[in-house]
Order: structure tokens, then sequence, then C-alpha cells
């Protein structure tokens, strides 16, 4: 619904933004080859965003809070080895 137009809307905003600085060029590039994206992935970028469903985001959503309590921790990675006794940790870059 409208939720879902609002946040591909502000997806598409944003995007030129990846694009603005020769070190984010440089960091997309980097990115991209160390998770083993395809060339044309900025490129095909925004087709990406439009395709998301809402049965897909909630499907998702289910999946990540199906335990139903997630915290967000912004910090160094050196972070992570000492919350693992809390819980899974996963590292967003």
């Amino acid at each position: 619904g409208e939720e879902l137009q609002w946040a591909k809307k502000s997806i598409y905003n944003s995007y030129i933004f990846l694009f603005d600085t020769l070190r984010n060029l440089i960091s997309n590039y980097i990115n991209a080859s160390y998770y083993g994206l395809p060339d044309d992935y900025y490129r095909n970028y925004p087709g990406f965003i439009d395709s998301v469903t809402r049965e897909e985001v909630l499907a998702e959503s289910a999946r990540i809070f199906q335990t139903g309590l997630i915290k967000v921790v912004v910090g160094s990675r050196d972070l992570a080895e000492r919350l693992k006794k809390f819980g899974e940790v996963v590292v967003v870059e």
C-alpha cells in the first residue's frame, strides 16, 4: 500500500547519493566485488526496488521479527564478540 510506495520513493530519492562522491563510487565498486554482485547491479538497482512486493516485505518482516524483539547497536566491530553472549549478532556494514 501507501507505506510501501513511500519507502520505494524514499529509496529512489536517495539513490543518487550512492554516486555523489568519488569515495561513494569506489565504495560501491568494492562492495559489489566483495559480495560478488553482477557488474550491472547498481544500474539495475531501481528495478530491484520497484519489484519488491507487499507480500515479500511481510514475509521478510515475519522472518526477522519472529522472536519479537530486535536490538540495534551501533559501534565498533569488536562489540560483536562481546554481544554474542546475549544472542545472535548480525553485523551490517
